[in-house]
């Protein structure tokens, strides 16, 4: 009972870390993108 009360939390932070670094790579691809002048490029090497 001790592992699943401990497991439960958890994997909910570890999938919020996962998203918060997901939309941050995002967030970074785009500004370089946009910095560039190349979105196009960057959206079609990355997606």
């Amino acid at each position: 009972m001790g592992i699943s009360l401990l497991n439960f939390p958890l994997s909910i932070l570890t999938l919020l870390a996962l998203r918060v670094r997901t939309s941050a790579t995002t967030l970074i691809f785009a500004a370089r993108a946009r910095d560039s002048g190349e979105t196009g490029g960057y959206l079609a090497k990355f997606s």
